[in-house]
């Protein structure tokens, strides 16, 4: 084989070949991968929630600690 000549698996698709796809293979979580994939790297991407901060979140866990520590402190101590 010459260098620099690309085999029938190398080359790009332009879109006027006919591609035989395995049987079930749009099924596959390949295929859907490769069709979404830049519509799951946006999502990937973007999965900060605008209503849940890390400061919020810290904030809402230790309210949810006291509220449950005082109770169990006025019943033993008492």
């Amino acid at each position: 084989m010459a260098t620099g000549a690309k085999t029938s698996q190398e080359r790009e698709f332009s879109g006027d070949e006919c591609v035989v796809l395995p049987a079930d293979y749009l099924k596959s979580p390949k295929a859907v991968s490769e069709i979404y994939a830049d519509e799951l790297a946006n999502v990937a991407n973007n999965l900060e929630i605008d209503e849940w901060h890390a400061r919020s979140f810290l904030h809402g866990t230790v309210t949810a600690t006291v509220l449950w520590v005082l109770p169990s402190l006025w019943t033993v101590c008492w």
